[in-house]
């Protein structure tokens, strides 16, 4: 279990506004990159001027998604540079989208996952249309992630799910394994399909198998619910090597918790444990909300933590202004909103129950061996009777 969290407001300074460019985004995922550079998804990116030394901005366009590129520098391996990390930004100019959609309006970038074998960018998104309706059953695939993303080849197909499934909460594919896993929720609950990465890279996205409970199957309808979400809307699926567990965090607007779910293989058993609650700062008190949380493991320097970020966003005023220049903590002109958020997790409660489970061990063990002892001591050795016995008590 993870015991103790703490915020970790350098990686949250590590993806700061540009004056006239990037002022903050939604979603936030990390895909590690055939380069061994990550690529990060946006969502909605706000573009614009900083305002009063960085204090607040002055948003001038919305584009529906945009990237970034990171470059882990590590100080030693396995020990990333915090201080030396610097993103890479790309705003698409000329449209509101790099994915220009073919079925929906919009598409917001939550998930990804490169493609061991063909090198491919598979990419899950929510679509949105009429507001904040939508549905995440459309997969994206890049067969040239590395190109600049103005020469990105995008193709698109249709996850063949039913309605109540969306499939935007994390990918992952073994090393060495032919088939990337695509974790999904059908009426809250988690759910898991795969497929083989040759396949996802042609989209025949008919192939998918979901597992069932007991075996995978080609049918879509006998998905076997795996944990509660919580009603998250996106997510992230990673393996943990040295806790030897898969983890998804779970956070949603409408609960300041901050949730893990783990399991030791990826069909189950799972548990959900709350692991965090979201500062005040980003809460309701303040007219903001705090929601999909993700993973990064390059970022953490600890090989036994984990580091989770998630998004803040706040609301319109009774006028519809988002910016709100002249409200209380200025709405969305505040530079600090709208950026991602990073809290570090630490399994000091396994550590304290696994020392907690030695020193009753070892205090069984010098009780069996002292019993062993005066079973084996002669009728008037009294060296392992107590003081009060030797005095006659009892």
């Amino acid at each position: 279990r993870f015991g103790t969290a703490a915020g970790r407001p350098d990686l949250a300074a590590v993806f700061g506004a540009e004056d006239g460019g990037y002022q903050g985004a939604d979603s936030g995922a990390s895909v590690r990159l055939a380069d061994r550079t990550y690529l990060w998804l946006w969502g909605d990116t706000l573009v614009g001027k900083t305002l009063f030394g960085g204090a607040q901005r002055s948003i001038e366009r919305m584009p529906r998604q945009s990237l970034a590129k990171l470059d882990v520098i590590e100080s030693t391996p396995g020990q990333p540079n915090i201080s030396a990390l610097k993103p890479q930004y790309f705003l698409p100019t000329d449209r509101d989208q790099y994915f220009p959609a073919e079925w929906y309006p919009i598409y917001w970038l939550i998930e990804g996952q490169v493609g061991e074998r063909t090198g491919a960018l598979f990419v899950q998104v929510w679509n949105i249309w009429g507001g904040v309706q939508g549905h995440a059953r459309t997969m994206l695939a890049v067969n040239n992630p590395t190109a600049h993303p103005d020469a990105w080849q995008i193709r698109e197909g249709l996850i063949p799910a039913n309605t109540s499934c969306n499939y935007a909460h994390g990918m992952h594919q073994d090393p060495g394994s032919e088939w990337v896993y695509l974790l999904g929720s059908c009426d809250s609950y988690a759910v898991i399909a795969r497929g083989r990465e040759v396949d996802l890279q042609a989209l025949r996205l008919d192939l998918l198998q979901y597992w069932d409970g007991q075996d995978w199957t080609p049918n879509s309808t006998s998905q076997a619910p795996l944990f509660h979400f919580h009603w998250s809307s996106e997510a992230s699926l990673k393996w943990h090597p040295k806790h030897q567990m898969w983890y998804v965090p779970l956070l949603q607007s409408i609960d300041p918790t901050l949730r893990l779910a783990t399991a030791p293989q990826l069909t189950g058993p799972w548990s959900v444990q709350e692991v965090y609650t979201i500062p005040d700062v980003w809460g309701a008190s303040q007219n903001r909300s705090a929601y999909a949380a993700k993973s990064h493991p390059e970022l953490a320097t600890d090989p036994d933590s984990l580091i989770i970020s998630y998004n803040t966003n706040s609301m319109a005023d009774e006028h519809g202004n988002w910016q709100r220049f002249l409200s209380e903590n200025r709405g969305m002109a505040n530079a600090s909103v709208y950026r991602l958020q990073f809290v570090e997790l630490r399994p000091t409660a396994l550590r304290g129950e696994i020392a907690e489970f030695e020193a009753e061990a070892l205090a069984a063990e010098k009780a069996l061996k002292a019993a062993t002892a005066a079973a084996a001591a002669p009728p008037n050795d009294v060296s392992g009777l107590s003081a009060g016995s030797r005095q006659g008590g009892t």
